[in-house]
């Protein structure tokens, strides 16, 4: 679930590490997880996600991003890319890719800052589908120190649908450590 301004939920299921739920309020970023427990996100973490949390990100990319520099093409796959470097207002600069034919985001490279120390992470969008006029990648790939892929489809995607007020309220593990 995502709405305007920068409000999060998400809920995962993975095999070999059970639930994982994570979001944010807008102020707030967490996970609460079966691995970790609860966590209140903080520096360039909680940067990260709020900054991925922002429901028109990729349009107001300039709120989050001091510097973005195209230098070149790269081909991928057999499709040549623009090679885009985003450098954002804190954290480390990614890389993002863009089909140089239909202007679609295919990938992106970034290292991500975590209590474990930096973690490079490959992410691949794909199986783009028209939804209420806009493409969406249905397909994601992450791959995290080339050890661990995780793949995410999406079944579908709805806009402009009711969401229950309290969707967005802290879970109570996270609330208590707010507190």
């Amino acid at each position: 679930y995502a709405a305007r301004p920068n409000l999060l939920y998400a809920t995962l299921n993975l095999d070999a590490f059970g639930k994982s739920e994570h979001g944010t309020d807008g102020k707030i970023a967490w996970q609460l997880s079966a691995m970790t427990g609860p966590e209140i996100k903080e520096g360039v973490e909680r940067a990260l996600m709020l900054r991925e949390a922002f429901f028109d990100g990729d349009v107001q990319w300039r709120k989050f991003y001091k510097e973005a520099k195209c230098v070149g093409t790269e081909t991928r796959d057999g499709k040549t890319l623009y090679k885009v470097i985003l450098t954002p207002n804190e954290g480390q600069p990614e890389t993002h890719y863009f089909d140089k034919e239909s202007h679609l985001r295919l990938y992106i490279d970034m290292k991500i800052e975590s209590p474990m120390g930096t973690i490079p992470v490959e992410v691949t969008l794909g199986d783009y589908r028209e939804v209420d006029g806009i493409l969406v990648p249905h397909k994601t790939r992450e791959r995290v120190m080339e050890i661990q892929e995780i793949v995410t489809t999406t079944e579908s995607v709805k806009h402009n649908v009711e969401i229950p007020p309290d969707r967005f309220k802290l879970p109570a593990e996270i609330q208590a450590l707010a507190e």
